[in-house]
């Protein structure tokens, strides 16, 4: 604190002002969210929080890592020590106690893991990893909590980890827990006190309290009540302007018109947005060693807030996140179209992510499981997660149910999916239509073209022979083009035409023959050919045998794509077939090239600037190399290994390749991947990968990729390649006696070849890779670019006239394709089930693989549920039963998350836990009550809210009777408003509120970067630290849209418990710590946003000093101030003053006295508790 603080908090005290005011809120009423109790360490009384840590992280490691050797199971029990048992822990062995419960530093277990003593070093062959290291230590902090007392049973078999004392017994214990049991209508109660309900939920309430002897709170002023529904709806303050029309409206519904008001107003949906994003642990970047961003992250937080601001039924707000990308009606933005839908499912990669790590499968389970978690807690409040080593401990989660899940997630893709796919795929179409036309028309065109082929051919011929006539001369005598025989000249010259497959190797072997050869010398030459073109044909018919022990993953020469799995537009409908055709640049010349060489999947299908890609279904990898025949531009492909998608150079660099070339075999060496599961990707997105900072060295806009094979192979040499048809075929097998001949032979094959390509059938004639070699020599070369002996009818330039406008068209409409929106995602995969992992890990699994199905406990046995599809991930099946309507927790969770945060606390405390660990409903025919009706209403979280800050119920004072506190000290029965500190976004944005620095009518879009504190600067450029600082305040945004950096929280906000965005966090810590005084005394932004706040009020030249006073009251606390607080302020004013040497006159008007009156008011308690 600087001195000119002290001397401004010193003068204040002194005159009672901080501790009159600082007195002026209660104490808040909630408890820290998962705080244990006192007596937590003596008597192992953890809360569910504690318990759930325990069995997720901790229980796992010592069954893995420690029960072989200090276990009832054990041979040997080593040092007398057990580890299965917390009296075990705390006996110890015979080196004593390994746990000090509370104090990890004196605990010779976490002693022990941490290496720290190199006598004392366990397990003795292999270090724990860091954070299973941590997570004991935590663990040992927290008290060392442990479910059950005394030592339990051996381990169970191996459906996996250690058992309970009591064997698992899922329908009795599903049938013994509240939270499975259906939903049940309850009618509200009679009352004694009729006048009290407003409601159906008052009357709730109004029975529990009367039941006990109770009475409710009176009800609160109206200054208390507009800012608590202004802070319960949109968490800002209200303005004195809302307060004055509030307290001039006498009608009875004068509070209903406010919260109306504020529930159609866009700031509802950032409030309740920011609620959710602790619900699924929202953040801009993964954390671990480099906090590597998550690309487009911020639009799914945009269309959280776009949820809730359109009220958006809660049912389907379910089926989005679970499966919006399978939805049969995706929705679309009411103003520009975009998939909504979609971007729900970018909630399941928001957690951490690391990258390159030493064991794949278990990172990628531990990725899982986080979301498995996180999904499970969110929509349904169930630890799901602590079945994942061995049977839940407490709830009816059988560990098998835990692996039915995890094989959706593994049937399932990452990616960067486009949100505004509807408008690409409606330009796509255009594009596709114009492409058929123009194949139309340039068919027709380059068919009266080719009309001279022959005269050409011989043309060429006669100026290719020594002593021949000049060029010019023979193309006059002849009618030719002189420019394009000169092509046809060079063209026949190339060294290539000496290959069997050549589309000209007949001819040009002919034609170096003397021109005055015999026909029986000609005709011999020509029977000579045809044994050459049917040698390689049946040398082609060889290599296409598959080589013994290939396995052949890419087969497009069928109508689709084969169990590839196409994304966006850029692949098109189908593979090109030989025969299909690409577009040039040129509008003279449209037609490129003609696809040859077999079936390609290509990414340029209809234009380099559409972008996609390309996914083979999983596979084991059973052979060592995989050999991948590929083209491409700017684009790569990736190996993707256990679904880790987050692989990097160094360490594996194998796995991944830029393409940047023609046709060529890549090969990937799998050698130490073998047994694992696998996926193929090609790419040729701008969008970087999920690991990467930046898009890919050699990766850039408008590339493409194309892939003809990919093959899996014991052998490193890749498979032999198959020659093409040889063209030489579509001559025919007849004697041939000249070149005349010949020629007329080249011609016929030439019009037949333009004829099928205009039809769109080349590709379906058995023959058709020759004609298309036939027609791409021909059109590369520039051979059909004119004709001097036009057919009748259309001429060349009424041709051009034609294919110049369609082809104008096509570039028009390409040029307005919009750029890709990318949201990250869940596409669909093959179905992979996966096995039980046998204690949790992935190196030993169960005998069979779970198939894919819902909690037994909700939906039944397992034979009792319908198979998930054969094709594709199931999510979309397993969504609609999370959000039935029938299913017991998914609108009790809802139902509760709002309760929570209206009131303050759940009527189920332990909002993100319905087990048996958490705790049970205060008024659990309320909780069915609102359940029911949530449902019927059509699952409407802004009616649910409506209702309850519109309540008796939630409009009581803070203040109750001594006696109403003495019966019910947690206030559980809701004999009065709790007292509240609002969260740490709210008071951040309450500060840039009464400066008036706040920004409201800026929503969406990327994040601020955060302002980097000069300690977060020492951190130079490791963990992911920001090249370069946000602003201080924020630009003024909303703390909603300041950047989420899993290393680099806000601190502000971090003090304030905002919670690390790790797991799910339905309710926030609520804490007292001397870091939140600290950060309002002497954070810069507080000490800027006072001085705005003083500017603010100094331009109100209306008003003098008490005037200024009253207003910074009622910014700050919706309340004129007491005489005393006016007195107070006031004497402040001229006291400060003259401590800061300002003359008399200029203490009134002079902007640093208000500052300073600004920044105390802002460490007033009153400033960031709602009474």
């Amino acid at each position: 604190m600087t001195g000119r603080q002290t001397a401004i908090f010193a003068a204040l005290l002194a005159a009672g002002v901080l501790a009159g005011w600082c007195g002026s809120a209660r104490a808040a009423d909630v408890p820290p969210a998962g705080a244990a109790p006192a007596n937590a360490v003596a008597t192992n009384t953890a809360t569910a929080a504690d318990l759930e840590f325990f069995e997720s992280r901790v229980r796992p490691v010592l069954v893995e890592h420690c029960y072989k050797c200090h276990s009832a199971e054990s041979k040997s029990l080593k040092g007398g020590l057990r580890l299965d048992g917390r009296d075990a822990l705390l006996g110890g062995g015979e080196s004593g106690p390994a746990v000090v419960p509370g104090d990890p530093a004196k605990s010779r277990l976490v002693t022990a893991i941490r290496y720290d003593d190199p006598d004392l070093q366990m397990p003795p062959k292999t270090r724990l990893s860091d954070r299973q290291i941590a997570d004991l230590a935590e663990w040992v902090s927290r008290g060392a909590p442990w479910p059950e007392q005394g030592a339990p049973a051996s381990p169970a078999g191996p459906a996996g980890g250690a058992g309970s004392v009591e064997s698992f017994d899922l329908w009795k214990r599903r049938d013994a827990h509240w939270a499975w049991q259906p939903v049940r209508p309850h009618d509200p109660p009679a009352v004694r006190d009729a006048a009290w309900p407003r409601g159906p939920v008052d009357r709730f309430i109004l029975a529990k309290l009367e039941q006990n002897g109770l009475a409710p709170a009176a009800p609160a002023d109206r200054h208390a009540l507009l800012r608590r529904v202004h802070f319960a709806i949109t968490g800002l303050p209200p303005s004195p302007e809302d307060l004055d029309a509030f307290l001039a409206d006498p009608a009875p519904d004068a509070l209903d018109k406010v919260v109306d008001r504020l529930l159609a107003s866009p700031q509802y949906g950032e409030r309740w947005g920011r609620h959710w994003l602790d619900v699924v642990r929202y953040s801009d970047t993964l954390g671990n060693e480099t906090d590597l961003p998550i690309h487009n992250a911020w639009r799914y937080r945009d269309y959280v807030v776009r949820a809730f601001n359109a009220d958006l039924p809660y049912d389907r707000f379910v089926l989005e996140h679970l499966a919006g990308d399978l939805l049969p009606d995706p929705r679309r933005h009411p103003r520009d179209g975009f998939d909504e839908s979609v971007i729900g499912t970018a909630f399941y990669w928001l957690g951490e992510g690391r990258r390159s790590p030493v064991d794949l499968r278990l990172t990628q389970a531990d990725a899982f499981d986080n979301v498995i978690d996180v999904t499970c807690k969110s929509f349904m409040a169930m630890t799901v997660s602590c079945a994942r080593c061995h049977d839940h401990k407490f709830d009816a989660i059988p560990t098998s149910d835990y692996y039915a899940l995890y094989g959706y997630l593994k049937s399932s893709r990452y990616t960067q999916a486009q949100v505004n796919r509807a408008e690409l795929d409606a330009q796509a179409a255009e594009l596709a239509s114009l492409r058929s036309k123009i194949r139309e028309a340039a068919g027709a065109a380059l068919r009266r073209r080719a009309g001279s082929v022959s005269a050409y051919l011989l043309a060429a011929a006669e100026v290719s022979h020594a002593g021949a006539r000049p060029l010019a001369e023979v193309a006059a005598g002849a009618k030719l083009d002189p420019t394009v025989l000169e092509r046809w000249a060079a063209a026949l010259k190339e060294p290539a035409a000496v290959d069997v497959t050549h589309a000209m190797y007949a001819w040009q072997r002919l034609a170096e023959l003397d021109p005055a050869a015999a026909p029986e010398s000609v005709n011999a030459k020509w029977q000579a050919l045809l044994a050459d073109a049917k040698a390689s044909a049946d040398g082609s018919a060889a290599a296409a045998v598959r080589r013994e022990g290939d396995v052949e993953l890419a087969d497009f020469r069928g109508a689709g794509f084969e169990g590839w799995l196409p994304q966006d537009q850029s692949f098109g409908p189908a593979p090109l077939k030989p025969g299909d055709f690409l577009l040039g640049a040129d509008a003279n010349r449209p037609i490129a090239t003609f696809v040859r060489g077999g079936a390609w999947a290509h990414s340029a299908f209809l234009s380099p600037k559409l972008e996609g890609t390309l996914r083979s279904r999983s596979f084991t990898i059973d052979g060592r190399y995989l050999h991948v025949s590929a083209a491409g531009q700017a684009a790569r492909v990736n190996v993707v290994i256990d679904h880790f998608v987050m692989i990097q150079d160094p360490l594996y660099g194998t796995l991944r390749r830029v393409l940047n070339g023609g046709a060529q075999w890549h090969t990937f060496d799998l050698a130490m991947w073998q047994g694992r599961r696998a996926y193929v990707e090609f790419a040729d997105t701008t969008t970087p990968d999920l690991h990467a900072m930046g898009a890919p060295a050699g990766v850039g806009p408008d590339g493409h990729a194309a892939v003809s094979r990919v093959v899996l192979s014991a052998d490193a040499a890749p498979p032999p390649s198959v020659a093409p048809q040889a063209p030489v075929a579509l001559l025919g097998a007849d004697s041939v006696d000249s070149l005349a001949t010949l020629a007329k032979r080249y011609q016929v094959a030439v019009n037949e070849s333009l004829d099928a390509f205009g039809a769109g059938r080349l590709d379906a004639l058995p023959d058709g890779e020759a004609r298309a070699m036939l027609l791409a020599w021909l059109v590369e070369h520039g051979l059909l670019d004119a004709d001097a002996s036009p057919a009748a009818g259309r001429g060349p330039d009424e041709d051009r006239q034609v294919l110049a406008s369609l082809f104008e068209q096509f570039r028009a409409t390409e040029s307005k394709l919009p750029a890709p929106q990318r949201v990250p995602a869940m596409a669909d995969g093959s179905p992979d089930e996966e096995h039980v992992f046998v204690r949790g890990s992935p190196k030993t699994l169960g005998p069979s693989p779970e198939p894919r199905r819902m909690l037994q406990a909700v939906a039944g046995p397992v034979a009792q549920q319908p198979p998930a599809p054969q094709t594709g991930s199931g999510r979309l099946e397993l969504a609609r039963r999370v959000a039935d309507g029938a299913n017991p927790l998914t609108a009790r969770v809802m139902v509760n998350r709002v309760w929570h945060h209206v009131f303050g606390r759940g009527l189920v405390p332990s909002v993100d836990n319905f087990g048996a660990l958490g705790e049970a409903p205060s008024h659990p025919e309320l909780l069915d009550y609102l359940a029911d009706r949530f449902v019927k209403d059509g699952w409407s979280v802004k009616r649910l809210v409506r209702e309850l800050v519109l309540s008796s119920a939630f409009r009581m004072s803070s203040t109750a009777a001594e006696a109403a506190d003495a019966a019910d000290p947690d206030n559980r029965l809701l004999h009065r408003m709790p007292v509240r500190r609002l969260e740490a976004e709210a008071i951040r944005d309450t500060v840039l509120a009464v400066s008036g620095r706040l920004d409201t009518g800026r929503m969406f879009g990327p994040p601020v970067e955060i302002f980097l504190t000069p300690y977060m600067d020492t951190y130079g450029d490791d963990y992911g630290r920001p090249k370069t600082s946000g602003p201080l305040d924020g630009d003024g945004r909303r703390s909603l849209y300041v950047m989420v950096r899993r290393n680099f929280l806000t601190p502000m906000l971090v003090a304030f418990d905002a919670p690390p965005p790790l797991n799910t966090q339905g309710r926030r810590t609520v804490s007292n710590v001397p870091a939140q005084a600290l950060i309002m005394m002497n954070d810069p932004f507080i000490a800027e946003q006072a001085k705005l706040w003083a500017a603010r009020v100094l331009a109100r030249n209306e008003l003098d000093t008490p005037g200024r006073v009253r207003l910074m009251y009622r910014q700050a606390f919706t309340r004129p101030p007491a005489d005393d607080e006016l007195a107070i302020a006031v004497r402040f004013i001229d006291r400060q003053g003259g401590e800061l040497g300002i003359p008399e006159p200029a203490r009134a008007t002079d902007p640093r006295v208000w500052a300073d009156l600004a920044h105390v008011m802002m460490n007033v308690k009153e400033f960031i508790f709602l009474n």
